[in-house]
């Protein structure tokens, strides 16, 4: 399958929680009634947010920094 044509990468890499939290605090500037985080743990889509052996906790404490008073 011809991903790139679709504009789909199946594999993110370069990814980090601190680009995660900049993503997350540009979707909060829309000031929309709602926000969904997709998180099925498909880490090789950029879809993981429970702790891992790389990253630990760093994505839900990005998610908790950013949101959290």
């Amino acid at each position: 399958m011809d991903f790139k044509g679709l504009g789909y990468c199946p594999i993110c890499i370069h990814n980090t929680p601190e680009k995660f939290q900049v993503m997350l605090k540009k979707a909060l500037d829309f000031d929309s009634p709602a926000l969904l985080i997709n998180a099925w743990n498909e880490w090789s889509e950029g879809m993981a947010l429970l702790p891992d052996n790389w990253n630990q906790d760093a994505y839900l404490r990005k998610i908790a920094e950013t949101v959290l008073p």
